[in-house]
């Protein structure tokens, strides 16, 4: 077995694999340091040909195991209301709920510009392909973008003067909004100006949320406690759990799964699009509120706690929620990520936004050693040497295949036998 810590330029560790049975075999080594692994298992067989598979592992620290430090950044006025941010290209953008502007922070010298339009506010933003900053103004009836290259502003109406509540552009650059009040979705494609319109099956579904996976479905979170799939030739399915979701406010997809956060459940739902099933975790104070969310390079999920003064970090794996300290009162709606891995958001009530950034203790203190090296000190237990951060590991790996190539193997001999019995040649 192999493996090799991804993104870094260091030779693999090699650990020979130890048989169990005739379709397991076992390995006991140290990961050095939390990340991405790849895990090349190779079989080499004498009298067959060779196999060999890859895979992927999340090496990842408790949450318990992680430090959290806060950094707060006052907006220039303090009649400022800051709603939602969204992370590009070294800047923080942010909508203003109080006035029709659009704010642009400049991390590296922590400076902050403002962008007036004609309209009533900024809410929700949204970046495409070409760098414009898309945002919604729902009293004003309105979305529009802001091009920072010639700071200009362009402006729409939304569709039969919809309520957006969120705003969403896919890969074709398209602008798709839940109206929530005429129970529709709409679809804008900025070059032709036109919407293509998508009714939601039930009225009073109220779509509140819309985000699209990477098979081209849209799912859109319903306030009526549903989650819809529209996909890409328009059809529409709805999925309910046995208690319907309770106000789901935001969604998030990563890696194939979906996530909703139940405004008032309060519990932050995964969705499995394979098996069609829900579960549910939930949070540690019944009044949070969940909203926006985020995910971390840990796959940790963060979640805002809308009246709450702290932020959920939920571990999907073991099912564990932490909560970080925030200034108060903050009323928190959203998150994102910047390329550093730091979670940011704003704080209306505070006229701020913030950063949290993540630290880990490493996994191992000691230097990465020549493969020579690393291979001798297979021989040692590592459970005698090792220091209470080192990330433990045993993998098993179930050779599913190997059985498989062993039952093909007797199923040709009874077939060759029961040729040879007829006295078949072929």
């Amino acid at each position: 077995i192999k493996l090799r810590q991804i993104g870094k330029d260091v030779s693999p560790l090699v650990i020979k694999l130890d048989k169990v049975d005739e379709q397991t075999y076992i390995a006991n080594g140290t990961i050095t340091s939390n990340g991405k692994w790849s895990i090349e298992v190779n079989i080499e067989r004498t009298k067959a040909l060779s196999i060999s598979t890859v895979f992927t592992a999340l090496i990842k620290p408790d949450l318990d195991e992680m430090k959290f430090e806060l950094v707060e950044y006052d907006m220039p006025f303090d009649t400022s209301n800051p709603v939602h941010l969204i992370y590009t290209d070294g800047s923080i953008w942010i909508s203003d709920g109080s006035k029709p502007r659009i704010w642009r922070f400049d991390i590296a010298n922590q400076e902050f510009q403002s962008y007036t339009f004609n309209g009533t506010s900024s809410i929700k933003l949204a970046e495409d392909s070409k760098g414009r900053i898309w945002f919604t103004d729902p009293l004003g009836k309105n979305i529009g973008y802001f091009n920072p290259v010639n700071e200009q502003f362009k402006i729409f109406k939304v569709f039969e003067d919809g309520l957006p509540t969120d705003i969403y552009i896919d890969f074709d650059d398209n602008v798709w909004l839940p109206l929530i009040n005429i129970d529709t979705v709409a679809r804008f494609d900025p070059e032709s100006g036109e919407y293509s319109i998508y009714r939601m099956p039930l009225n009073g579904s109220q779509p509140a949320a819309v985000v699209r996976d990477d098979l081209g479905n849209t799912w859109i979170a319903e306030v009526a406690g549903r989650l819809a799939k529209l996909t890409p030739d328009g059809k529409m399915e709805e999925f309910e759990p046995t208690n319907p979701l309770a106000e789901p406010f935001a969604l998030l997809v990563t890696d194939g799964t979906i996530w909703i956060s139940e405004h008032v459940g309060p519990k932050i739902t995964r969705f499995d699009p394979l098996l069609q099933t829900f579960q549910s975790f939930e949070v540690v104070d019944s009044k949070s509120l969940p909203y926006g969310m985020i995910q971390d390079n840990f796959g940790n999920i963060w979640f805002a706690q809308h009246v709450l003064d702290k932020i959920g970090v939920l571990d999907p794996i073991t099912g564990k929620i932490k909560e970080v300290e925030i200034s108060s009162p903050s009323w928190v709606q959203f998150l994102d990520k910047d390329d550093n891995g730091n979670i940011w958001f704003a704080e209306p009530r505070q006229a701020k936004i913030a950063m949290i950034s993540i630290k880990a203790l490493p996994a191992s203190t000691a230097p990465v050693q020549e493969q020579e090296e690393e291979e001798q000190r297979l021989n040692i237990r590592y459970a005698d040497i090792a220091v209470p951060t080192m990330s433990g590991f045993i993998i098993v790996t179930s050779l599913l295949f190997v059985k498989s190539v062993h039952e093909l193997r007797s199923s040709i001999k009874h077939v060759n036998k029961f040729k040879e019995s007829r006295g078949d040649k072929h």
